[in-house]
């Protein structure tokens, strides 16, 4: 499933502008690939190579099936447009999602937290209100589930539905951690010029300012193996 509205609209998207911190030659050889390819997920999570035997059958999505998707055009829809802000996304995702596995919490099972960004409810309605600006048809599932611009009043089993509509649209469920990125990163100073510098300092940032989380060597490696697959942060 797609939603049609963003896939016209990423199809007419522009180059993105040259960003002030970055000569011209250094923005062409640390911008955005037109795609990602199924080695380049591989390279990020190498369990993805398969869903066989998955523990979640109906959450997880291989290598080749996520390659297919138009990530690169979403990440750039939502204004990311250097391999250090796509590489802090991917790695984020890889390691949040298990490699792929999962898209709902289910460790502990956080009722409403998901998305291949593990996202929280809040963060989830937030989202959704916004896919549901870009397409009836999403507006119209949403507002069946509920037309509340809160999330906290909202029970377990809303919280849920909720998630299930957003992650019924893969584009969506992958988007979201560029989303996160573009509109939630954006509210906290330094934290897109960091990853932008595709310092480790930068990425820390992320982390810590604006996931609000711990940085620890298992999330790091997964960004350094995402900046690694994208030819350097």
């Amino acid at each position: 499933m797609y939603i049609p509205y963003l896939l016209t609209t990423l199809h007419a998207l522009s180059i993105p502008s040259l960003h002030p911190h970055h000569s011209p030659h250094d923005l062409f050889s640390r911008s955005l690939p037109t795609t990602l390819t199924t080695s380049q997920i591989l390279s990020i999570a190498p369990s993805s190579s398969t869903c066989a035997n998955s523990p979640a059958a109906n959450q997880c999505l291989d290598a080749s099936s996520i390659a297919a998707l138009p990530l690169t055009a979403i990440a750039s829809y939502y204004t990311l447009s250097i391999t250090g802000e796509l590489a802090a996304a991917l790695g984020t995702v890889a390691f949040e999602s298990g490699e792929f596995k999962y898209n709902h919490n289910v460790f502990p099972g956080r009722p409403g937290q998901g998305t291949r960004n593990m996202q929280m409810p809040n963060y989830n309605l937030q989202y959704a209100t916004s896919l549901a600006g870009m397409d009836a048809g999403f507006a119209g599932k949403l507002k069946v589930i509920t037309t509340a611009t809160d999330a906290s009043g909202l029970s377990d089993q809303t919280l849920d539905a909720l998630l299930d509509l957003i992650v019924s649209y893969p584009m969506a469920d992958f988007g979201s951690a560029f989303w996160f990125i573009g509109t939630v990163c954006q509210g906290v100073q330094g934290v897109r010029e960091g990853l932008r510098a595709g310092t480790l300092e930068g990425w820390s940032a992320y982390i810590t300012g604006c996931l609000g989380t711990t940085v620890t060597d298992e999330r790091q490696a997964y960004w350094e193996k995402a900046c690694a697959a994208l030819g350097g942060c």
